[in-house]
């Protein structure tokens, strides 16, 4: 099974459920991809993995969507990982304190 929309892919891959953005994720995207979460069924959701790798942007209202995801992934207990963008994507989450708080997967993984 599998979701397309502009700003994102979402693909079942075995137990794993990933999520790909690309281009932009600001206020538009951001709420596309929070719809998207709605519509997941986390009950038989084994894992998810959110790819940041072809993002171009990021904004905070993008911050905050990936916030709200892995609050939803912890309160249904569903392991959640995310892949880091570039540098440039990953500095708005140095700049906002919330690298040390979410699951980024190390480099060398």
């Amino acid at each position: 099974p599998s979701y397309s929309a502009p700003y994102l892919d979402i693909q079942v891959s075995g137990p794993a459920t990933v999520i790909m953005m690309r281009g932009e994720l600001d206020i538009c995207s951001a709420t596309a991809l929070e719809t998207c979460l709605e519509g997941l069924d986390f009950a038989s959701v084994r894992e998810v993995v959110l790819d940041l790798t072809l993002l171009d942007f990021i904004d905070v209202a993008g911050v905050r969507a990936v916030l709200a995801l892995e609050a939803v992934c912890s309160r249904s207990a569903t392991p959640l990982t995310i892949i880091p963008g570039r540098p440039v994507i990953q500095r708005i989450f140095q700049l906002t304190d919330t690298e040390p708080r979410l699951p980024f997967r190390s480099h060398r993984g």
